[in-house]
């Protein structure tokens, strides 16, 4: 992955005030990133919504997902309570990211047979082990209809996960929640930089599903570039890019730690000041 420096225009900055840093995409045929779609196959997933049991309408869902998947990103399948009734440790990771082509996702989907418990925290978990998300940039996307049952923490797992991880980030889907369950669920999502969204009928699972992949493919898709901000410089034009700013030393090398992060076309962050020189 090549990086090439750049000079971006930015006048409500200082000069001195950071470096950029995001990355150039490769081919678009070479996968750029990692994700694991996390699947609730809990004994719930029976329940019906008008009158479709919720794991038929997440296998139609799924199959129509993987059918059209953008290959920027490889796409694994982790799932849980499918082998075993009231087993917290039934958690699998069916398939790794590139694995095999990703429509065998939907034929493992197909697979599952709904039975246990709902050990949502610590298959997230186990998702994040499966992307190696302490070494590099991870995405878990986790379709759950239920709460936590085997007596974990959601928030507490995914602050842990956030702050061990290499820019690590779990999405949330909500199937068919009641309001008053949502609130974990969300803070899962929030604790990583990820979305919520609640999803009660199949297209809005197919909505929150393609919504929350759109987004995934959008942050390993940026392009990559290292500059030193200057002032007066010709503005960098794309649809969607990697902001990271970091303090600037005089050489314009990284000073400290990250002070603000974004993907946006645009730079569009409040930052701390640069400090103030002597004028001596």
């Amino acid at each position: 992955m090549r990086l090439k420096p750049v000079s971006i225009a930015l006048t409500a900055l200082a000069a001195t005030l950071s470096t950029v840093a995001a990355t150039s995409s490769a081919s678009a045929q070479e996968p750029l990133g990692r994700a694991m779609l996390v699947l609730d196959a809990s004994g719930s997933m029976w329940g019906q919504i008008d009158g479709v049991n919720k794991i038929v309408i997440a296998r139609e869902t799924i199959a129509d997902l993987v059918g059209n998947w953008d290959p920027k990103l490889s796409l694994g399948l982790t799932a849980y309570g499918h082998r075993r009734k009231g087993d917290c440790a039934d958690i699998e990771v069916l398939l790794e990211p590139g694995a095999a082509p990703v429509g065998e996702i939907a034929t493992r989907v197909n697979g599952l047979n709904p039975k246990g418990k709902t050990p949502l925290s610590d298959a997230v978990v186990t998702a994040a082990k499966a992307l190696d998300h302490t070494n590099q940039p991870a995405t878990v996307i986790l379709v759950s209809d239920g709460l936590e049952t085997c007596n974990a923490d959601p928030c507490a797992v995914a602050r842990d996960l956030a702050q061990t991880g290499v820019e690590f980030v779990t999405h949330v889907v909500g199937f068919d929640i009641k309001p008053a369950e949502r609130a974990s669920l969300e803070c899962m999502a929030t604790e990583t930089g990820g979305s919520y969204h609640d999803a009660s009928s199949a297209a809005e699972l197919q909505t929150a599903l393609t919504a929350v992949t759109t987004t995934a493919v959008k942050s390993v898709s940026a392009d990559k570039l290292v500059g030193v901000l200057t002032e007066g410089g010709a503005p960098y034009k794309n649809a969607f890019l990697r902001w990271q700013v970091f303090p600037a030393a005089a050489d314009g090398s990284r000073a400290g730690p990250m002070v603000a992060e974004t993907i946006d076309s645009r730079l569009r962050l409040e930052v701390p000041p640069a400090p103030r020189r002597s004028s001596r």
